[in-house]
């Protein structure tokens, strides 16, 4: 029976990291443009794959596309993604989903998934927080002869399509969704970064030297330790003369961090433009020594002198976002 046990745990843990290292991209809250393009490329297979959605393309108000929902669990499940948001053919913002299952299942699997608005009521509907699935709900399955107006229920149709093309009916009862417009992404980031980076100079002279001095630094707000060993988790803003020139997405095996918080914030320092340049390039090496000043902060406010051993970045030019 232990050793069961033991099994079953290693699997909740696979599983879990491949959520989260699987939808990495889909949990941060920057703009990112390539889930623009993905978002446009699963749903120019999903009109090809069945042209008939051209006439729910055509025709609708707006719609969503979901370019890859992961789904998995053992017993109690769940799904989640993220996805472009556009009304009128123009993309207007970002949706996240997230959708907790119960019962019998295992494993994970991949999917896309678009939802069709008729209307702007049913539009308007799901960007205020008040769209929602009984928990029988399903994906439409088009069958031959069946009518476009069957398809669409209280103004919304929505499809999903496996990996490998097919279309098929996926539940989605309890799914919801978190509309992000496209214009404020990312203005709480840079609150959350420039209060973080506020409050740790504002008694430390060593950093806020290192600040005024630095080619450019980057702050980390909220880094997130997921799981108990899992991996870790963060978003941050870079900034060049006091003013946002982009973001970063970072990510790190927590192997590297078994005497961290679960919540903690980091401060990158670049000395010059060579530094920064790593940096942007994903390029830092372990020896960190060289134009590259770390510092991690914990939630109680201690500061402690670190290295970005171990963590991989992903930048975006804020002209990008």
């Amino acid at each position: 029976m232990k050793t069961v046990q033991l099994t079953q745990g290693k699997i909740i843990t696979a599983v879990l990291a491949l959520i989260i290292s699987i939808t990495m991209n889909a949990q941060v809250g920057g703009w990112n443009p390539e889930l623009t393009n993905d978002s446009n490329e699963a749903l120019k297979t999903m009109l090809e794959k069945t042209p008939k959605l051209e006439s729910f393309y055509n025709k609708s108000y707006g719609y969503v596309v979901f370019p890859k929902i992961t789904k998995a669990g053992i017993g109690i499940g769940g799904a989640m993604g993220k996805g472009i948001l556009f009304e009128m053919h123009q993309v207007v913002g970002v949706s996240k989903l997230k959708q907790a299952s119960f019962g019998l299942q295992f494993g994970g699997q991949q999917y896309s998934e678009v939802i069709f608005f008729e209307n702007k009521d049913s539009f308007e509907k799901f960007t205020n927080g008040k769209l929602k699935f009984d928990a029988q709900a399903s994906a439409v399955a088009l069958k031959k002869g069946a009518s476009i107006d069957m398809a669409y229920q209280n103004g919304v149709a929505v499809f999903t399509m496996t990996k490998g093309g097919l279309m098929y009916e996926a539940s989605i009862g309890g799914q919801h969704f978190k509309y992000i417009p496209k214009g404020v992404v990312n203005e709480q980031l840079i609150k959350d970064s420039k209060k973080t980076i506020g409050q740790v100079i504002e008694n430390n002279q060593e950093l806020k030297s290192l600040k005024n001095s630095a080619y450019a630094y980057a702050v980390f707000p909220k880094i997130k330790k997921v799981g108990s060993s899992i991996i870790v988790l963060g978003e941050g803003v870079v900034f060049k003369n006091g003013q946002a020139i982009g973001y970063s997405k970072l990510k790190q095996n927590s192997k590297m961090t078994k005497t961290m918080n679960r919540r903690f914030s980091e401060i990158i320092f670049f000395e010059n433009k060579d530094a920064f340049e790593g940096f942007k390039n994903s390029n830092i090496k372990k020896d960190t020594s060289k134009g590259v000043a770390v510092f991690k902060v914990a939630k109680g406010g201690s500061i402690k002198k670190a290295s970005t051993n171990g963590q991989y970045f992903k930048y975006t030019e804020a002209k990008h976002l």
